[in-house]
């Protein structure tokens, strides 16, 4: 009995130790699965190995380092699926409850039933005694010998960030709520375990080889996040029917006395409608994206659910108003009749006309001007006659 350092001592999924121990990394939330051989189990798996889950921790409450020696907090286990003795499953709500904290002011904290010791598979428990009269060891017989094999199917560590506490001088949303391990045991009946290794997505593979999973869950309480999110979308609502009312009442203006289409109005809402929250989803993103991405230190986790029921669905409507607008343009212009009509003969005789009529009157101004001089400075000619442009 000895102490050790967690790294790979909770997945039953074999891999690299660098990506097995990747769910260490605070705020890395972690997902692993695999299919577990229930044979090696039963039959080459060493003695099953309690545990007991400590958690070191060197700092006491107001910031200050503790006194020499271990500083361990107990971290309990939640086995969710633990039945008591009236049939009742008091741990089973906490399996869809990843953000519950179990600290002293959840109301039902005294209806869970925590324990200490766990294990990853169970090979002795269920096994029987064995008959001395049998001298033959076989595969088959050694599976009948065992009643039943027990396994962690599901094992999840959970890690909830605090809330800073404005009264006190410390920086409490730098620390973490004490974690716990949830856990959810199986069992198969040894003799149902088939011998021989069934093909990939049979119906019988789980009968020998079943799924395992592994999570480290880290949460934080989003309900400030949220109530100020609901804040801004009602804000972006207003801005949003402003707008529509104002682009109506531009295109009222713009038709004058002729009737309003409805087509086009409901067109222009749509699309206010998808531009307004795609722009909403911009900003959103970009708050995960800075104050989480680029945080020095660890103060803000990203929600549980991915994604989240919230942004799809502005997501989904922002996608379906955007198509309906892009649909009701397209039918709207291909209602339009464009006609190219060729000016170009009829504008050239025209130019041509108009052109040659200047000329002839300017033609007849100048004669006309050049007249007038002569009639002022006009003397008879020897033969008595006058000449426009000067004597003869």
């Amino acid at each position: 009995m000895h102490y050790q350092d967690v790294t790979t001592q909770l997945q039953l999924c074999p891999g690299d130790v660098r990506d097995l121990t990747r769910y260490q990394r605070i705020g890395s939330n972690y997902i692993l699965n695999c299919r577990l051989d229930l044979m090696s189990i039963a039959l080459s798996y060493p003695e099953p190995t309690f545990y007991e889950l400590w958690l070191s921790d060197p700092t006491a409450t107001d910031g200050s380092a503790r006194a020499s020696g271990p500083s361990l907090y107990p971290v309990p286990v939640i086995i969710s699926n633990y039945r008591k003795s009236d049939g009742t499953t008091p741990n089973k709500f906490l399996a869809d409850s990843p953000s519950l904290q179990l600290d002293t002011t959840y109301s039902g904290l005294g209806n869970i039933v925590p324990h200490r010791r766990f294990f990853l598979y169970d090979n002795i428990g269920g096994r029987k005694v064995p008959d001395p009269a049998k001298t033959s060891s076989t595969t088959q017989t050694q599976l009948q010998d065992m009643t039943v094999v027990r396994w962690a199917s599901y094992m999840e560590l959970r890690i909830q960030l605090r809330k800073d506490d404005p009264s006190t001088s410390i920086d409490e949303s730098q620390k973490i709520y004490p974690p716990y391990l949830l856990i959810r045991y199986q069992q198969q009946v040894g003799s149902t375990i088939s011998l021989s290794i069934p093909k990939l997505g049979a119906s019988d593979e789980s009968m020998r080889l079943p799924m395992v999973s592994f999570r480290a869950t880290y949460c934080m309480d989003l309900s400030n996040f949220w109530y100020i999110t609901m804040i801004l979308f009602i804000l972006l609502v207003i801005f949003m029917v402003i707008s529509c009312g104002f682009k109506a009442f531009v295109h009222k203006q713009s038709l004058g006395i002729y009737p309003m289409q409805s087509e086009i109005l409901f067109m222009d809402c749509c699309g206010t409608l998808a531009d307004f929250f795609f722009w909403g989803l911009i900003v959103m993103c970009g708050y995960w994206f800075i104050f989480f991405k680029l945080q020095g230190v660890v103060k803000v986790l990203l929600p549980l659910d991915n994604p989240n029921s919230a942004f799809a669905a502005v997501f989904s409507i922002c996608l379906v108003a955007k198509f309906a607008q892009v649909c009701m343009l397209i039918r709207h212009q291909s209602k339009v009749d464009i006609f190219f009509m060729d000016w170009e003969v009829i504008i050239s005789i025209w130019v041509c006309l108009g052109f040659s009529s200047l000329l002839y009157r300017n033609q007849r101004k100048e004669n006309f001007a050049k007249l007038r001089s002569c009639n002022l400075h006009q003397r008879p000619t020897k033969k008595g006659k006058m000449s426009v442009f000067g004597e003869q």
